[in-house]
């Protein structure tokens, strides 16, 4: 199924690069207002930041439209969208991947179009890495996340194992945190596991062993040995039973309920973390784990496209996303879903600042310094796919040849961007 979408998403690029299309080209008029076009996903509601907009903006009609479960619907509509030339004037993309697609297709405002050079050096410099494509930067930055490694301290301190700041010691607290409680030979409580999102979290585990996956728009190297070892160690905890064959998408949920002692999950995260552990248990949010004493914590989450449509639009859609993305919004809506500032000067802000200095979320903050921007490359939907195929194989499997099955995604991607 996934090379049926991948192939399909090449031939709507193809189309869509002699097409031409884009979003409307005209602004609607309800009740007298100018209306703005603002895709999500279904859940991304938004209600209070487009409240607060309209309220700035009374001549401003938001209508904000849900389209799909995640970024991969969200990704598919966006192209097959821009075939009919309807695409929104404002939308999320995701940094996972499509936002090549979009800017080759021509359907994507770059914001460096619209931002002045004070305001782009304002912005976190890791951020960029992920919305910069063919030296432009094409996107905004919104609701940026990072990886940390959530801890069930009653656990640790139960067992008296000390926290880990490595994939070395997660490896060997995992060990020492798979528990039978009842002695029955069935393990009740499994000392580590990832949330079906792996790819995002291994892809900083690759980095941090040596291994530059995306080198340049051509220049994709999968097949290295650190991509081999660090799946091996997923291979080997799962072998070792200290964490759960292929059960990815219950992680989040095994967490909450102590049946895991260790996940890796997002920032923006804890608010469902923290609601579903409730007063079970005290839980951290601590710092994603090193290799060779390197941290690169991959940068997550979704930023703001501009889509091509008139000048005026192209303008209040960029006053749009200005605003979203203000330290005034931040500090009123985003922060409170766990999501990190993404300028400079929000960072000196005094709200920013309380928060930096909360214990729960210091480690959180630190961690900005070792965010890791993996370049965006129109191969990164090949690689999240081959990766969890490559996880559910050897999670299964014991004996599976890691290094060929890396071997044959080195393959497919080289067919991809040769076709691209």
């Amino acid at each position: 199924m996934k090379r049926i979408i991948l192939i399909a998403m090449l031939l709507i690029t193809a189309a869509m690069m002699v097409f031409a299309g884009g979003s409307k080209e005209a602004a609607a008029e309800t009740d007298g207002k100018t209306e703005l076009v603002f895709w999500t996903r279904i859940n991304d509601t938004f209600e209070e930041e487009i409240a607060a907009f309209e309220a700035a903006h009374p001549d401003v009609d938001v209508t904000r439209v849900g389209v799909g479960s995640d970024y991969d619907d969200l990704t598919t509509k966006y192209i097959a969208s821009a075939v009919s030339g309807e695409l929104p004037h404002v939308g999320l993309v995701s940094q996972r991947y499509g936002i090549p697609q979009l800017y080759d297709a021509g359907v994507l405002v770059p914001v460096d179009e619209l931002m002045t050079e004070e305001e782009m050096n304002d912005v976190l410099d890791a951020y960029w890495g992920r919305y910069t494509y063919k030296e432009r930067k094409v996107a905004l930055p919104f609701q940026v996340s990072m990886p940390m490694l959530y801890v069930n301290l009653d656990l640790f301190n139960e067992y008296g194992v000390e926290i880990p700041r490595t994939w070395e010691e997660v490896i060997e607290a995992a060990h020492k945190l798979t528990i039978d409680t009842d002695g029955d030979g069935v393990t009740d409580i499994y000392g580590f596991n990832i949330p079906s999102d792996a790819p995002w979290y291994l892809n900083g585990m690759f980095k941090a062993a040596g291994a530059d996956v995306i080198r340049s728009e051509k220049d994709v190297n999968f097949n290295q040995e650190e991509v081999v070892a660090v799946l091996e160690t997923i291979q080997d905890l799962t072998a070792d039973g200290c964490m759960p064959s292929n059960q990815h998408s219950s992680a989040k949920d095994d967490f909450k309920n102590g049946s895991v002692a260790m996940i890796l999950n997002s920032c923006a995260g804890n608010g469902s973390i923290a609601k579903g552990v409730g007063d079970k248990f005290e839980y951290a949010m601590v710092t994603f784990p090193s290799i060779n004493g390197n941290i690169y914590a991959p940068l997550g989450g979704n930023g703001l496209g501009v889509f091509k449509s008139n000048p005026e639009m192209e303008a209040l859609a960029w006053e749009f996303v200005q605003f979203m993305t203000s330290t005034e919004a931040y500090s009123g809506f985003s922060m409170n879903k766990g999501y990190m500032p993404i300028t400079k000067s929000s960072m000196e802000e005094d709200v920013v600042k309380a928060r930096i200095n909360d214990p729960f979320w210091a480690e959180t903050y630190a961690q900005v310094s070792h965010l890791y921007g993996q370049p965006i490359n129109p191969v990164d939907a090949t690689i999240w796919n081959s990766i969890n195929d490559i996880l559910s194989i050897i999670e299964a499997d014991s004996e599976a040849d890691v290094a060929a099955l890396v071997a044959d995604t080195q393959s497919e991607i080289e067919d991809f961007l040769a076709e691209y």
